[in-house]
């Protein structure tokens, strides 16, 4: 599938609804482990709403390494991938941390039911 993102948002891909429509027509080709073509023909500026909620989203359900293999940009400057790819890379670390913040509170929980119970 190859979206021509200049013909749904224009010049400018910089908010919430606009990053929410381009999720949902990529996140079921993804899940069918599917590749889809990103076209920024025209493309100028991308913001951090747009991002967030098209690519933010996407890495909730699936692995950097998923997304980047099944995602093709095309015609894009490279300072517009580098946004992008920045982006993954935070969103990916920021998953990483919460998994690790996660691990440790369990845990601890874990550690604290032992606790309770060497008391018995």
């Amino acid at each position: 599938m190859k979206i021509l993102l200049h013909e749904l948002f224009g010049e400018d891909c910089r908010d919430l609804l606009q990053g929410k429509k381009l999720y949902g027509m990529i996140f079921p080709r993804l899940k069918n482990k599917e590749s889809v073509e990103l076209d920024f023909t025209g493309v100028k500026t991308i913001l951090f709403p747009f991002l967030k909620e098209a690519f933010g989203r996407l890495m909730n359900y699936f692995e950097k390494t998923a997304v980047q293999q099944r995602l093709v940009f095309c015609n894009i400057s490279p300072e517009l991938l580098q946004r992008i790819n920045e982006y993954i890379e935070h969103a990916d670390r920021l998953d990483t941390h919460t998994s690790d913040r996660e691990t440790l509170e369990n845990l601890f929980e874990d550690d604290m039911l032992e606790e309770d119970q060497s008391e018995f």
